[in-house]
C-alpha cells in the first residue's frame, strides 16, 4: 500500500539582493551561493535590501504547460527574455 507524505518545506537563509520598483511582490534573493528571482508570497513584516531572512520555497506551476522529453543531461533553470516566464530543465 502507497502512504501519501505530505510535503515538508526546507527552510533556507536568504540575502534580499534586490526588490522589483515595479513589481512589489518580485524580489532577487541569494540562497546557497545562487542567485534567484522569485515573488515573495507572505511577509509579515518590512523585508529590506541587504537583510538575511529565514525563507520557504514553492513551485507553482501554471495550468496549462508545455513539457517535452529532453534531450540531454543539463539541469537548471533559465529566464525567457525580461519577463517572469522560465524554462526549467532536468532528466
Amino acid at each position: 500500500m502507497n502512504k501519501f507524505v505530505p510535503f515538508m518545506p526546507k527552510k533556507y537563509s536568504a540575502l534580499i539582493m534586490e526588490i522589483d520598483e515595479v513589481v512589489e511582490e518580485a524580489f532577487v534573493l541569494f540562497v546557497n551561493g545562487v542567485i534567484i528571482q522569485c515573488f515573495i508570497n507572505f511577509c509579515p513584516f518590512k523585508i529590506e535590501i541587504g537583510k538575511t531572512y529565514e525563507v520557504e520555497f514553492e513551485l507553482v506551476l501554471p495550468d496549462s504547460i508545455d513539457m517535452e522529453v529532453s534531450q540531454d543531461e543539463y539541469i537548471g533553470v533559465e529566464m525567457e527574455d525580461d519577463n517572469f516566464s522560465c524554462v526549467l530543465a532536468g532528466y
